[in-house]
């Protein structure tokens, strides 16, 4: 898929995704993203959409100008279908104005703002998707090659230099000799390398014998891979361990790409920018591509002001970067 693609699947997957949440009962809670609420889901994803809009329709070189205009999703929950839709109407406008050469700040090292936003927007809209349909018993479908797409965002995200530079933590969990995990959809072309190596986890697009093998269809994949669901309900979805732990358990590899922190535990989403206060948050520099933040300086020595409600927690941000659900 190119960039008209992505945002064309967005527009799609955001209209869906606004049918099913419109006029619903704000306090449902979404069980794929513990402590967050219907109302934090509809405002993560709208919020997000909108400050991507901001950050490629204005070619900004930072972010924080996009944080300060953020604007909460509407309190009546009958104004969340409109709401969604104009969001992903206006990320999609703003991709229709440049092309992807045009220079535009993103987090992941790789300096192609613009692909990288298509994708990231993409990749959310699937996966957050699927929250809805938990928190409001819906069916969930995805294309396979939506679906393959996606998890190629979700692993690639998490394998960028960026990703690595900026979350030691991740870095350290990650740290490795050589330990492969392989992913390989069954319903769409997609094969996927992970392996870990002392500076970095390496992350090829081929087909190989690996520590731990993972086989399903590319939905379950990404539900899997996304901590969506775990291995072992994923109807279709076959893992082979040897010495790495198949993909769902504490220590496996696929674990510590997407999931756990030491002791494991949810860890909420930081406060919004516009919602808490700034001066608490001098560090705020940047969001990266699953909305984890850039900080001046290490995460570990940065007090996080614990959030007063969930609906305050839920804008643009990130969850303990190895531990990310978003």
């Amino acid at each position: 898929m190119d960039t008209t693609g992505y945002l064309n699947a967005v527009v799609e997957q955001t209209s869906t995704f606004a049918e099913w949440v419109d006029g619903k009962d704000a306090a449902i809670p979404v069980p794929t993203c513990p402590q967050w609420t219907l109302a934090d889901l509809v405002d993560h994803v709208s919020a997000t959409q909108r400050m991507v809009a901001m950050l490629v329709g204005e070619r900004m070189s930072e972010p924080s100008e996009a944080f300060a205009r953020y604007v909460p999703a509407p309190a009546d929950s009958g104004q969340w279908g409109a709401w969604m839709t104009d969001a992903a109407a206006e990320a999609k406008q703003a991709f229709d104005s440049v092309d992807d050469d045009t220079p535009v700040w993103d987090p992941s090292g790789a300096a192609a703002g613009v692909p990288f936003w298509s994708r990231r927007l993409f990749g959310e809209a699937c996966v957050h998707r699927a929250d809805a349909a938990a928190a409001l018993g819906m069916r969930y479908e995805l294309a396979p090659e939506y679906a393959a797409e996606a998890l190629e965002d979700w692993l690639d995200t998490m394998t960028s230099s960026g990703y690595w530079e900026n979350r030691p933590g991740f870095a350290d969990a990650m740290r490795g000799g050589g330990q492969t995990l392989h992913f390989h959809a069954t319903d769409a072309p997609g094969e996927w390398l992970a392996r870990r190596e002392a500076d970095r986890v390496v992350l090829a697009r081929a087909h190989g014998k690996a520590d731990v093998a993972v086989r399903g269809p590319a939905a379950e994949l990404l539900l899997v891979i996304s901590r969506r669901r775990p291995l072992r309900e994923v109807p279709g979805c076959a893992g082979r361990s040897g010495p790495v732990r198949p993909l769902d358990r504490p220590h496996g590899l696929g674990h510590r790409l997407t999931h756990t922190r030491p002791g494991g535990g949810y860890v909420p989403t930081v406060p919004s920018v516009a919602s808490r206060n700034r001066s608490r948050w001098p560090q705020w520099r940047a969001v990266s591509s699953i909305m984890w933040i850039i900080a001046k300086r290490s995460v570990k020595s940065m007090s996080w002001p614990r959030a007063e409600s969930s609906r305050s927690a839920s804008v643009i941000a990130r969850r303990e970067f190895s531990h990310s659900r978003t």
